[in-house]
């Protein structure tokens, strides 16, 4: 999994909407790190962003990645293929 990826994951289990640096606060990093990562997740088609004007700049939400909206569903749709195609854990 890329850093880009858990940095994506990690805003949208946390909820809310983002700055470079609000990012960096959430996951430990610097801001310029962050922007980074923000660059490439509103440009990468994996995730679907929600962005929005805040008071000092854009602020943006991961609403979700590669279609599924939180890790709950990630789990149930993992949960329903291993059900359907009779796929039993060791």
């Amino acid at each position: 999994m890329s850093a880009t990826e858990n940095a994506a994951r990690e805003m949208m289990e946390a909820g809310g909407h983002y700055s470079a640096s609000s990012l960096g606060r959430l996951i430990g990093t610097s801001t310029h790190i962050a922007s980074g990562y923000l660059f490439n997740i509103r440009n990468c088609k994996r995730y679907q962003v929600e962005e929005k004007q805040g008071p000092l700049g854009k602020l943006y939400r991961v609403v979700s990645i590669d279609g599924v909206r939180s890790e709950r569903e990630a789990v149930s749709r993992a949960a329903e293929v291993i059900r359907l195609f009779g796929v039993k854990a060791a």
